[in-house]
């Protein structure tokens, strides 16, 4: 593959731009910012991925975020199409950049939800990923998707020339920051990686995973308000805070159910603050025998009436049962709930 000039020139200032002192706080930007240098796209992003347990969480770039996060985070219908769920995608993006077409032609792609509700939506058509770490099954990746027009070869050979590098400069970063959060998943069927949150300069929430809700819901925050004054204080004056001190670059907060730890990714030109949040696990009620027979119904799609029909109880004691095992889950809704019950039932 011959690339040009200009193409050399792109990739050293990547470079360079990938091996100038930084932390993991500042990770993600950085890794973006390389990206670019070589692979200018419509969406790029870094993702955290499970796909055994169909668990996403991803550091976005604007304006994406939003967007994506409002089309396609956690969607029984994304995580079904092939090449997700099983990993097989993302096993194939520790070799090198790949692309969904790589799995399936152009039209079986159209006909997926993942064209549905993501690539139309946003005017993409190409995907191109690669890993830079992996930990057991969870991957982290970083892909740029465009519209209109394939990745070429050259812009492939760059990506795959970068990949090295990206790995490189991850556990690097780590070496030198080992109790970062962003470094520690949590065993299968026990949660996933830490959260990610956006909050505009007055600490109100602007996107967090569905995952990350949850804890918040747990910490008694709601999506669309603000943030605890405390985390807001820390925000704004830094770990060196006297009052607040942090743990390294980040916040430690006491809380009645264990430890919650905040690690700030640093404030873009928009003001926006991206966060990184552990909140402390809280194990839900264990469920009825009833509620277990109802729970494994609704893993496998069935609505309330089909699920009276099977039991062989009215419809109002079914829904009494769902409401309750959404409560013990701490879920909203049961899509979210087949999902978290699903390592229960295999």
């Amino acid at each position: 593959m011959t690339l040009s000039g200009d193409q050399w020139a792109s990739f050293n200032r990547a470079i360079l731009s990938l091996y100038a002192p930084f932390g993991m706080d500042e990770l993600p930007d950085r890794f973006l910012r390389a990206v670019r240098f070589v692979l200018p796209g419509d969406l790029t992003h870094i993702s955290l991925t499970q796909p055994g347990l169909g668990a996403v969480d991803a550091f976005l770039d604007q304006p994406a975020h939003q967007a994506l996060a409002d089309l396609a985070a956690h969607r029984d219908d994304l995580l079904d199409m092939p090449g997700f769920k099983d990993g097989s995608f993302y096993r194939g993006a520790d070799r090198g950049p790949v692309s969904y077409l790589d799995f399936m032609g152009r039209k079986r792609l159209e006909a997926t939800a993942l064209w549905e509700f993501l690539c139309r939506p946003l005017d993409l058509s190409w995907d191109l990923s690669v890993n830079f770490h992996r930990a057991g099954e969870v991957f982290f990746t970083i892909s740029t998707s465009r519209s209109r027009r394939r990745h070429d070869a050259a812009e492939r050979a760059l990506l795959a020339m970068l990949q090295p590098h990206l790995r490189q400069r991850f556990l690097l970063a780590a070496m030198a920051e080992p109790d970062h959060p962003l470094l520690h998943t949590t065993p299968a069927g026990q949660g996933g990686p830490a959260g990610h949150i956006v909050c505009d300069r007055d600490g109100r929430l602007l996107f967090a995973p569905e995952t990350t809700l949850e804890g918040l819901r747990r910490a008694g925050i709601r999506h669309g308000q603000l943030l605890p004054d405390e985390w807001l204080r820390w925000i704004r004056n830094g770990p060196a805070d006297r009052d607040h001190p942090g743990v390294g670059t980040g916040l430690r907060l006491r809380g009645a159910t264990g430890d919650a730890h905040l690690h700030h990714l640093g404030d873009s030109a928009t003001g926006e603050h991206h966060l990184l949040v552990r909140l402390p696990a809280e194990a839900p009620g264990s469920l009825t025998a009833r509620e277990q027979e109802v729970a494994l119904w609704l893993t496998r799609g069935k609505t309330n009436r089909e699920i009276a029909a099977i039991l062989a109880v009215s419809p109002s004691t079914v829904k009494h049962h769902v409401a309750s095992i959404l409560d013990k889950l701490m879920v909203e809704n049961r899509t979210t709930a087949a999902i978290r019950l699903r390592s229960m039932f295999g």
